[in-house]
């Protein structure tokens, strides 16, 4: 199907942590009161540098959710029941309530989409399941970095110069929640627009009717 948007874009790759669902590794251990650091009484801004360390390793090829937590445990220098795990990973990751809305937009913008996340092995069949999101995403568009070995924000090639082996990045938007990704992927061609789950519908109809990129 032709594009018949004002961007001009024929395939839509979306980020999903933080546009479709919450981000999993923030929300079980940083919500307040009801998070791992909370309930455990663990420093928050140790949990959140724990965290960030292990993302590299973690993002970059398939691992074991359990080979996750005991390193978290071990740099924090505390004992996490997996059953806890499970029951904070239930309650805490959740679809954004405007996700079928905004599959809805993109189909009735005639655009084919896609995914292109920074993620684990262990969350994104998590993430897919809660949002439906193979009911709506070719699977041949699904640019992941566990399976690339590639991050959107590392150095060449990254998970955008991926991307571009496949799709046309001329004809491609990237919807991401994060600035900094958003502005690479200008910079590798891509059209590109900042939309957050918390943000406004509005912000995504009226780029994807104006094209304003």
């Amino acid at each position: 199907m032709g594009a018949v948007n004002g961007t001009g874009a024929e395939v839509v790759l979306f980020d999903i942590g933080g546009v479709l669902t919450n981000d999993p590794w923030q929300s079980i251990i940083l919500t307040p009161r009801t998070g791992l650091a909370d309930t455990l009484g663990i420093d928050k801004e140790e949990a959140g540098s724990a965290a960030r360390r292990l993302w590299p390793k973690y993002s970059m090829s398939v691992q074991r959710e359990t080979d996750y937590w005991e390193e978290f445990s071990h740099i924090l220098r505390v004992s996490i029941k997996q059953t806890l795990i499970r029951e904070k990973t239930r309650s805490l990751v959740r679809a954004s309530s405007k996700c079928q809305q905004i599959f809805e937009m993109i189909n009735a913008a005639g655009l084919t989409p896609g995914v292109i996340t920074d993620n684990t092995a262990f969350w994104f069949p998590l993430q897919a399941e809660i949002t439906s999101l193979m009911d709506h995403v070719e699977s041949s568009l699904l640019f992941l970095s566990y399976n690339y070995g590639a991050r959107k924000s590392m150095s060449e090639p990254n998970l955008f110069d991926c991307a571009s082996q496949i799709v046309d990045p001329r004809k491609t938007l990237i919807i991401d929640d994060s600035e900094d990704k958003v502005a690479i992927a200008r910079e590798k061609g891509f059209l590109s627009l900042r939309y957050s789950c918390h943000g406004s519908l509005e912000t995504l109809g009226h780029f994807l009717n104006a094209g304003d990129h």
